[in-house]
């Protein structure tokens, strides 16, 4: 390394007076081919994590269902499906959705299934998407979502 006072000089560009301007169109061209492929692979990123943390809360909502069903039983003793989102069960709606029983609520659950609906909220990137699990009875596990909307 030399001095400050050494030989060190910036020599001007050399060659042809488009080479700059074409290594700049070149690059953008680059930089805008990359962005129009992560662009719409982080908006599926986004989508595809509130549609897990839904999955997750429909999950807490059929424990509390069962243990609802449980502790609360007809006549009979027949356990009982939750109608709506009173003690034990939450239904409470996320930042991202609104959850609901759509089908089963108050009745058996030995015999009836317990169906368990999130429906994303306007103006949400999931808005208009919907995850239903169905849970077929108290003792059974839960069917994987079925996701419709996307």
């Amino acid at each position: 390394m030399r001095g400050v006072e050494g030989n060190l000089s910036v020599k001007p560009l050399i060659g042809k007076p488009g080479r700059v301007w074409t290594e700049r169109t070149a690059l953008v061209a680059i930089v805008l081919l990359l962005m129009s492929f992560s662009i719409p692979m982080y908006g599926q990123h986004v989508k595809s994590s509130r549609l897990l943390e839904a999955t997750a809360r429909i999950g807490e909502i059929v424990n509390e269902a069962r243990t609802y069903a449980i502790e609360n039983q007809d006549d009979f003793g027949d356990p009982m499906w939750p109608v709506g989102g009173d003690g034990l069960v939450s239904l409470s709606s996320t930042a991202n959705f609104d959850y609901r029983f759509s089908r089963g609520k108050g009745r058996s659950a030995r015999t009836t299934p317990l169906e368990i609906e999130a429906r994303g909220r306007a103006g949400t990137p999931v808005a208009g998407v919907t995850l239903r699990v169905s849970v077929p009875n108290l003792y059974s596990a839960a069917t994987p979502p079925r996701i419709t909307g996307i």
